[in-house]
């Protein structure tokens, strides 16, 4: 079974996510955000929450995995 820990807000390169996260403007950390998948903004949110928890970035990257949630194909059966 594959090792899949990693610290919170990394990749899986073990490098950062965002680099410079923690000072990043909202509209920088917004732009940077744009490329990332459902599955590392949770990631991100999880650090943010954990570390700095600033109410406008853990609703900017929520909103993030909102947006993308509602834009992907609804699977059903």
């Amino acid at each position: 079974m594959a090792d899949t820990t990693r610290p919170e807000g990394q990749g899986s390169s073990g490098a950062p996510l965002v680099p410079d996260f923690d000072r990043l403007t909202l509209p920088e950390l917004r732009n940077r955000i744009r490329s990332l998948t459902q599955e590392q903004l949770r990631r991100l949110l999880a650090q943010e929450t954990a570390h700095g928890n600033r109410p406008e970035v853990v609703e900017l990257i929520r909103a993030r995995i909102d947006q993308l949630a509602a834009e992907a194909p609804h699977q059903g059966g």
